[in-house]
């Protein structure tokens, strides 16, 4: 796990004596929510991707998303790039694609 900002101590205190006293952990939590999905969606990305579970299912698309927008879009950058006369965008593309 990751590290954490601090703890947060809660008691719960009857007639003077602590009767419950729980710990929870501040910063590098997992955050729980509720969600409606599209089950037809749902459906599809458990048939491309072989994963089991919703929770896994969520947490590679949202990897994916963030992976993806990370990457400058090429066609912002039109125009502004010089390739070599020896550049194989093909060789490029197959040793992306054999990294995945």
């Amino acid at each position: 796990m990751g590290r954490y900002q601090g703890f947060l101590l809660l008691a719960v205190i009857k007639h003077g004596c602590i009767i419950h006293i729980s710990i929870h952990l501040i910063g590098k939590l997992k955050m729980r929510t509720n969600i409606v999905l599209d089950e037809e969606l749902v459906r599809e990305a458990f048939a491309l991707t072989g994963i089991r579970t919703k929770r896994e299912l969520i947490r590679v698309a949202l990897k994916e998303l963030i992976h993806r927008r990370k990457k400058k879009n090429l066609l912002e950058l039109a125009g502004k790039i010089e390739f070599r006369d020896d550049f194989d965008h093909k060789k490029l593309r197959e040793m992306s694609h054999a990294a995945d």
